[in-house]
């Protein structure tokens, strides 16, 4: 003869488990994802004298990163722009005579050329356009593991 067996599984639902780990756009498993990307995105960035990656750069909350530089978007698409009514970019030189950058008149709305841009490679041998997506495809499986290990901390 068979014997039975009652079970009573209560368990909360995907969502409060979900939210009691951290793991929504304010939480903590959110906040380490981000901080990871942060850290390692920096490593896919042009690197000229380092600013725009480093203090131009920044977690702006849990689920942001903002890269707070003028040239940003420039650099980030990786093709040379043109402001269509003329005017730019100027170039925007330091106290020593030096070109630090490129600026365009103010409130011209520049419009890509198709001509890829060149990085230098001195400093991020893996600089180029697009850094978020580069990350994600040379190292997106590794960011994963390391926020699957970290919730595994958080359960115990």
């Amino acid at each position: 003869m068979g014997m039975v067996v009652r079970v009573d599984a209560r368990i909360n639902p995907p969502e409060r488990v979900m939210r009691g780990l951290g793991v929504n756009t304010t939480g903590r498993v959110q906040n380490f994802l981000t901080a990871r990307v942060l850290l390692r995105m920096r490593r896919y960035m042009p690197w000229l004298e380092g600013t725009m990656a480093t203090s131009q750069t920044m977690q702006l909350s849990p689920s942001m990163i903002v890269v707070n530089a003028p040239q940003a978007r420039y650099l980030y698409h990786g093709v040379r722009m043109r402001d269509p009514n003329g005017g730019g970019p100027f170039p925007v030189k330091d106290e020593t005579g030096r070109v630090v950058t490129f600026r365009y008149r103010k409130g011209a709305h520049p419009v890509p050329t198709g001509v890829p841009l060149d990085y230098t490679h001195a400093h991020n041998p893996l600089a180029g356009p697009y850094w978020d997506r580069t990350l994600v495809q040379r190292e997106g499986a590794r960011i994963s593991q390391e926020v699957s290990e970290y919730v595994r901390r958080l359960k115990r």
